[in-house]
């Protein structure tokens, strides 16, 4: 996601299904900082995973995400 200049959200999952997530939040450029708010959804099986870990950014035991 990227905020902008801020979004908000509920956050929930639809209906009464729990759900776990993960948010990553980082620095921009500060030419991006004010650019329009975007944002993506990815489900789980999109990340690579090593044992228990699902690779969302960088390299482990030769899983890499893309």
């Amino acid at each position: 996601m990227r905020a902008s200049g801020g979004v908000w959200h509920t956050g929930g999952a639809a209906g009464n299904e729990r759900i776990k997530g993960f948010q990553l939040w980082v620095a921009l450029p500060s030419e991006l900082e004010l650019a329009e708010p975007q944002s993506q959804y990815l489900e789980a099986s999109a990340f690579p995973f090593r044992g228990p870990a699902r690779i969302i950014t960088g390299e482990y035991e030769g899983a890499n995400a893309s």
